[in-house]
């Protein structure tokens, strides 16, 4: 595979997307980046060693910036939203609806997240032991009404 090549100081580069709201913005800055060289289109990853290093004060310098060229600009553009439909659609077709999270009792949310161990016992033990103690809590909780509901085992799914 050829190589693109490098950048020639009298072009002005753009900044066609920031990484600062991802999960994890390197990676993702990366392998936003392997896809345009791999479409022989050069781009820079600005920040991105400030953000690996700092990474708590990446919304300071908003997060890894990937740059190209601004002749390169628009097809960049394109390259990026058309790996990001094919993701999207990919994703639809594998996950099956099963897979869904559940849905809160109360108000029908699906804004559900599990917790696994109780907070207030592992703060607790970390004031009073100066070691945080994981205490099972197994509990479903909908962040839009903040009802809390335990865990229905097989059993009980069954004589419903």
């Amino acid at each position: 595979m050829k190589r693109p090549p490098y950048l020639p100081v009298s072009e002005k580069l753009v900044t066609i997307r920031n990484f600062a709201y991802d999960p994890d913005p390197v990676s993702i800055a990366q392998l936003a980046r392997l896809r345009l060289e791999s479409e022989n289109i050069s781009c820079f990853l600005a920040g991105e060693y400030f953000v690996g290093t700092y990474w708590l004060c990446s919304f300071a310098d908003h997060g890894v910036k990937l740059q190209v060229r601004q002749s390169d600009a628009d097809r960049a553009r394109a390259v990026l939203e058309a790996g990001a439909d094919r993701a999207a659609e990919k994703a639809d077709l594998d996950e099956p609806a099963e897979t869904a999270g559940p849905n809160c009792p109360n108000c029908g949310s699906s804004e559900v997240y599990y917790q696994r161990y109780s907070r207030a016992f592992f703060y607790f033990s970390l004031l009073l032991f100066r070691f945080p103690l994981p205490y099972p809590k197994h509990r479903y909780r909908c962040d839009a009404c903040g009802h809390t509901w335990q865990r229905m085992s097989p059993d009980d799914e069954a004589a419903d």
